[in-house]
């Protein structure tokens, strides 16, 4: 009887001991705030090439916001593909939309098309590693999967080094950069609209198969990550993969779609975080940061805002120069990320002493956005959230457009959200929008946040 209970005390110590060991290596390494020099001597070849390509032809953009078009847009994008298939996504869920996206890739591969499939190791193991649908797509002699930075429980620091890349490249014509997770809060009608989230896709069309600069950038950015140590390849076995090639042919019906209506002209250039799974230099947020510094007229978009002095010291040199610079949120308690909606709540002071003027968007559901606008003409769309952990820690790409005609649309846009945001104002001014509407916060929600609000002070870096 002593002998079992001893057992049992050391098993009880050993699960603790292990509780321990993880929560310090997912925590400490980012207090720690070094970059190897050899992945930033690694990675800087890769930046100098993409800052050296040049384009040969014109690209042509389009912009699509509704979830149902968003849809319908990617599995037309999808059945473009003649040759290859490059798709690489932080996060897809086991629901509707993943298994209308899985359909499309082994429709794609089922024709003979070369698909590959990147996806983030901690997104995977938690999502989509043990569903039939993911399984057969991966088991297609067409189809090769691999993991960027697969979990290990042993390394668990490793889990803060995230792929929040989300793009498409379709054989040398088009390619999609986008910051819409898949599942079913970003596609269709599949859920209430108290759960949906609202994002932007954007595609790229060449005017000339794989002339222009961005496409150029994009597939060097695809193949060095692809080929990076940290990425394994993965086969699962599946089943024939019928159900995925019937579920294709019934969406592809009851979403007919012949691509985006409107392609403007415009200048794109890609820019990127380093791509390796460790602490990064920012180099993404420094490109965003030199053209707020030149703007008069500047207007930041992200689902929450979790800022580093140094990303402090940016919106204050900007909106020192600058006739105004706003910053569009999420109001904490209408955000669909509450762990990182809290640091605005919590530093609200240090905000609004930069000099931004900051509006709390409260409407049907929450934005998903990432977006930077710069006077007319320049337009920053993709997948950088403004905060730490997606300016130092994440994979993060982000599409410079120049074009005035893109500019003003998502200008038309944001406008609408700020009409429907509270304000406070850089002078001190507080109000609400034309069209803002308070909503009633419950008390287990108010708890949770305040709560949160304690808790996060201390791990924001991970938010």
């Amino acid at each position: 009887m002593k002998k079992t209970k001893k057992r049992r005390f050391r098993i009880w110590w050993l699960w603790i001991a292990f509780a321990v060991y993880e929560f310090i290596g997912l925590t400490l390494p980012c207090w720690s705030h070094t970059v190897r020099e050899s992945n930033r001597e690694s990675w800087n070849i890769t930046a100098k090439a993409m800052e050296a390509a040049v384009g040969e032809a014109p690209e042509k953009i389009a912009y699509v916001g509704d979830n149902n078009e968003a849809l319908a847009e990617r599995l037309w994008l999808m059945e473009q593909a003649k040759e290859t298939l490059f798709m690489a996504i932080f996060e897809m869920h086991d629901d509707e939309a993943g298994a209308d996206m899985l359909s499309g890739l082994y429709a794609a591969a089922d024709r003979g098309v070369k698909v590959r499939l990147l996806v983030d190791g901690t997104c995977l193991f938690y999502n989509l590693f043990h569903t039939r649908d993911f399984r057969t797509l991966s088991s297609h002699e067409n189809v090769e999967v691999k993991v960027y930075n697969p979990l290990f429980l042993h390394a668990p620091w490793r889990i803060n080094y995230r792929m929040h890349d989300k793009y498409i490249l379709v054989d040398d014509t088009y390619f999609l950069i986008s910051g819409r997770n898949i599942s079913s809060a970003f596609f269709g009608d599949y859920v209430e609209d108290s759960a949906k989230k609202h994002d932007r896709d954007f595609v790229v069309m060449e005017t000339e198969p794989g002339k222009g600069r961005a496409y150029k950038q994009l597939r060097l950015y695809a193949e060095t990550v692809w080929n990076l140590d940290c990425c394994q390849s993965l086969s699962l076995p599946g089943d024939g993969g019928k159900e995925l090639l019937a579920r294709y042919q019934e969406k592809r019906l009851a979403n007919p779609y012949e691509g985006p209506e409107t392609f403007f002209s415009a200048s794109l250039c890609l820019y990127s975080n380093p791509a390796y799974n460790g602490y990064k230099d920012p180099l993404l947020w420094n490109e965003m940061a030199a053209d707020m510094h030149e703007g008069s007229d500047i207007l930041l978009q992200t689902p929450y805002l979790v800022c580093s002095s140094e990303m402090y010291e940016t919106l204050q040199k900007a909106s020192s120069t600058a006739r105004q610079l706003d910053v569009l949120i999420n109001a904490a308690e209408g955000g669909s990320n509450p762990v990182a909606g809290v640091d605005y709540l919590n530093y609200r002071e240090n905000v609004l002493s930069t000099g931004v003027n900051v509006y709390e968007y409260l409407g049907d559901y929450p934005f998903h956005s990432k977006l930077l606008l710069v006077d007319d003409d320049i337009s920053y769309v993709g997948s950088c959230n403004s905060d730490i952990r997606s300016v130092y820690l994440d994979t993060e790409l982000m599409l410079r457009v120049e074009s005035p005609e893109m500019n003003r649309l998502l200008k038309e846009e944001t406008t609408r959200y700020q009409d429907r945001s509270r304000y406070t104002l850089a002078n001190g001014t507080t109000g609400v929008g034309s069209d803002y509407q308070d909503v009633l916060v419950s008390r287990g929600r108010a708890i949770s946040l305040a709560i949160l609000q304690s808790v996060m002070r201390a791990f924001r870096h991970l938010a």
